[in-house]
């Protein structure tokens, strides 16, 4: 009796340790700003609307959902999420797939790392603050943006607005079971991609495939809005790193 249970202990937390090994993780949002149907196109200017995942372990994508938000809750019915079934998604090793709701062709041509074998083309499309999430078909494995920051349709003020932009995770950061962290996230904010809108510029900016499960140990400051000065060792006192990064679009002496 007692060597049986000591075996099913055993079985249980070897199976343990496979489920907590598996995960399915949005590392990259990009509502693009080249062609619809192409990188040198002439055609639209709002390519692609793409999402990178991660999956960490094995995962059968079978009966798992992408989901939209659009706009925030009503007064009435609160949130609405419409929801895509990916299951042609397949079965995923330690991989990145891409869900590209509109533009795939332009996906592909912006970056090699996503083809039509491990890209879902389609679901709802969206606009910046829209929040978007994956599922199991019961249970959220990760979302970005919390539709409760959102008033309707003409409010981009909140913290992970990326109309016309793009959001990447940082690296070591783990799916959040719809409790979003923006904190977790580089955020460049609205309109950041208006005058790189070429799909070199793009891909340069939104760095795909980059997430590790592993942080990163390279500090980095990145700066999104203007300034002329900031006292990085200000109220710490000397810093433990050898040398850090400071990286940002409007940084002046």
């Amino acid at each position: 009796m007692k060597k049986n249970y000591l075996f099913t202990l055993l079985l249980t937390l070897c199976f343990s340790a496979v489920s907590f090994g598996q995960s399915v993780v949005i590392t990259a949002i990009l509502d693009g700003k080249a062609p619809s149907d192409g990188c040198s196109s002439g055609s639209g200017s709002s390519s692609p609307k793409a999402l990178e995942l991660y999956v960490s372990g094995t995962v059968d994508f079978n009966g798992y959902k992408y989901e939209a938000e659009a706009n925030g809750p009503s007064s009435s019915s609160g949130e609405s999420w419409t929801s895509e079934d990916i299951s042609s998604l397949g079965v995923r090793t330690d991989e990145f797939v891409y869900i590209a709701a509109s533009g795939a062709t332009v996906l592909y041509e912006l970056y090699s790392g996503a083809t039509a074998s491990n890209t879902y083309a389609g679901g709802s499309s969206f606009n910046g603050n829209d929040a978007l999430r994956i599922t199991d078909g019961t249970n959220v494995l990760d979302q970005f943006g919390n539709p409760s920051d959102v008033t309707g349709s003409s409010d981009h003020d909140n913290s992970w607005e990326y109309e016309d932009s793009f959001a990447t995770r940082k690296s070591g950061s783990t799916a959040n079971n719809g409790a979003f962290d923006v904190g977790n996230w580089v955020v460049p904010g609205r309109n950041y991609l208006d005058d790189k809108t070429s799909c070199g510029e793009m891909l340069s900016e939104v760095n795909f495939g980059s997430y590790s499960t592993v942080a990163s140990t390279t500090p980095e400051i990145t700066v999104t809005g203007s300034t002329s000065s900031f006292d990085y060792f200000e109220g710490f006192g000397p810093s433990a790193e050898q040398s850090f990064t400071v990286s940002g679009e409007n940084l002046t002496a």
